[in-house]
């Protein structure tokens, strides 16, 4: 069942569930209305009675047949069946206006006789910015001379203390000339370019290969586990800063257990190839096992005792300090302990694939 939220003075549908569009105020305890249809709403002639007489199954129903639903603090409004817009309404709003015509509701709840308000209220808005315009253009003019003279002295001593070499850079710069321009490219792009990026530094390593090689090593080591994967959408980035450009292509795999342990891989988007792994888990146990496994899947030619007994001098430098970062192998090690558990490994600039 659809859940609308109303607001409780005006009785407006809010919009992302707390902004009055009518009162323009942010409304904390919203009227909670369940149905796709509100008491004053329907898509054919005719719905208005069946949600009178309880066909509606919204929580909140109106009080009768032409009348809608109270409103906190305003009491129960009788209305009458108006059709705008290829809609039947049953507005909560009286015609007790005097003017002895039906108005028009051209949308729902809104209450006709304030339009005028509303129209003035908006001249106001207008006018009071237009002043504030005319102040703001008025003040910048004042200041016009004085300011042009200070630049002009500003030139001039420079051209006195450099020779005679005005410094164009400082004065004029361009948006062409802007220092750092970045460009967003999807992936199939990267994908057809086919090009690595290169703000990060590439393992050795398929992306889809460490997958499958550590979802191996997971399933050994703790049979009961079935690891759930999933692809995350890429983000390519390209940075332009003067001559250069720095490009950051990444695609991530996350991969969930059961236990408390999580991956997240981040391969280039282009090419594959592993640049940073990510462990996370609850307990410091399950944390040592699954990093483990994690450089492991890196390194499938090392000796797996061999790279235990090296991660042990590195956890306990963990417990020591709160936190470990330091070089080791290939690699650019991350870990920190606590009440969570998380590690990272990142290829070493020397190590790059690509280098």
């Amino acid at each position: 069942m659809k859940k609308r939220y109303l607001c409780p003075v005006c009785d407006q549908e809010l919009t992302a569930k707390s902004f009055c569009p009518e009162c323009r105020r942010i409304r904390r305890e919203p009227v909670v209305y369940e149905g796709w249809l509100l008491p004053n709403e329907s898509s054919h002639e005719g719905m208005v009675e069946t949600a009178a007489t309880g066909g509606n199954s919204g929580s909140v129903q109106p009080s009768g047949k032409g009348q809608s639903r109270p409103v906190p603090g305003k009491g129960a409004y009788a209305g009458r069946q108006v059709r705008a817009g290829g809609r039947v309404y049953d507005s909560r709003y009286m015609d007790n206006c005097g003017s002895g015509h039906a108005h028009t509701y051209g949308v729902p709840n809104r209450d006709p006789h304030k339009k005028k308000q509303a129209e003035g209220s908006a001249s106001r808005k207008m006018l009071r910015s237009f002043t504030i315009i005319l102040v703001v253009v008025i003040l910048a003019a004042a200041f016009v001379g004085p300011v042009k003279e200070m630049v002009e002295d500003l030139i001039l001593g420079t051209e006195e203390s450099s020779g005679g070499e005005i410094l164009e850079e400082s004065f004029g710069a361009t948006e062409e000339e802007s220092p750092e321009r970045v460009t967003v490219l999807s992936e199939e792009e990267v994908v057809a370019a086919g090009e690595p990026c290169n703000g990060y530094s590439h393992y050795d390593v398929d992306g889809s290969e460490y997958v499958n090689r550590l979802s191996g090593y997971i399933e050994a080591l703790w049979q009961s586990e079935t690891p759930d994967i999933e692809w995350m959408e890429s983000n390519n980035q390209i940075y332009r800063e003067g001559d250069y450009s720095y490009s950051y292509y990444k695609k991530g795999v996350e991969i969930w257990l059961e236990n408390g342990i999580s991956y997240t891989v981040s391969c280039d988007t282009a090419t594959g190839e592993v640049m940073e792994v990510s462990v996370g888990a609850d307990t410091d146990e399950a944390f040592r096992q699954a990093f483990l496994l994690a450089v492991c899947a890196l390194e499938p030619e090392r000796d797996r005792n061999q790279v235990w007994q090296e991660l042990e001098t590195l956890f306990s430098d963990m417990e020591e300090e709160g936190y470990y970062m330091e070089r080791w192998g290939i690699h650019e090690v991350y870990l920190s302990g606590g009440s969570y558990y998380y590690g990272s490994l990142t290829c070493l600039p020397e190590y790059d694939k690509y280098r």
